[in-house]
This record gives structure tokens, sequence and C-alpha cells, in this order.
């Protein structure tokens, strides 16, 4: 097993969250694994840096820890595609016609 301080922020993060929700939730590996749609192995290769934790497997990891996924990875803004949104009023009597 790595040492902690030699692996990725985000991975040292991970670690970190996972043991402190592990106690709170009262989840195994397999048992996250399940809930995940992932394997038990693909956890761990995460946790230990086998696999690069991408900003897909922090978001769906946060979402299980009900962390938000920047304290699992504090760069993660800079690796996904800015996403604008626009608020869209509509009339209650026909939806279909915005309001100006």
């Amino acid at each position: 097993m790595p040492k902690t301080n030699d692996l990725p922020l985000a991975v040292q993060n991970l670690r970190k969250i996972w043991e402190s929700k592990k106690s709170e939730m009262q989840f195994t590996q397999t048992e996250a694994a399940k809930e995940l749609g992932w394997s038990q192995g693909a956890i761990s290769h995460y946790l230990n840096n086998l696999t690069e934790l991408g900003s897909g497997a922090v978001v769906k990891l946060a979402n299980f820890l009900d962390v938000d996924p920047l304290e699992i990875d504090p760069t993660l803004t800079s690796k996904i595609p800015n996403v604008n949104s626009n608020n869209v009023a509509y009339h209650s009597d026909n939806m279909s016609k915005k309001l100006k």
C-alpha cells in the first residue's frame, strides 16, 4: 500500500473522507461498490491510486459519501467544462410562452 504522503491530494482526501464516513455510515467496500454499480476491486483501486481518480469517479464517490466533490478534489472545477445556465420563466397559463 502506498504511503499517504506519496498519493495525489485527491486520493489522500478521498481516503480520509472514506474512513470517516465508513464509521459514520456503517458500510463496507463491498456494500459501497454494490450501491455505486462498481466492483469492490474498483473502489480499492481508487483508494490506493491504482486507477486514476477521474472527475466522474470523484462526483459519484462524493454523492455516495454525501460530500461536496471539491472536498475530494479541490482542482475538479478546472477539469470539467464550464456549464452555463439561463433562467427562463414561462407564462403560467401558457407554458410555451417565455416571459421577457
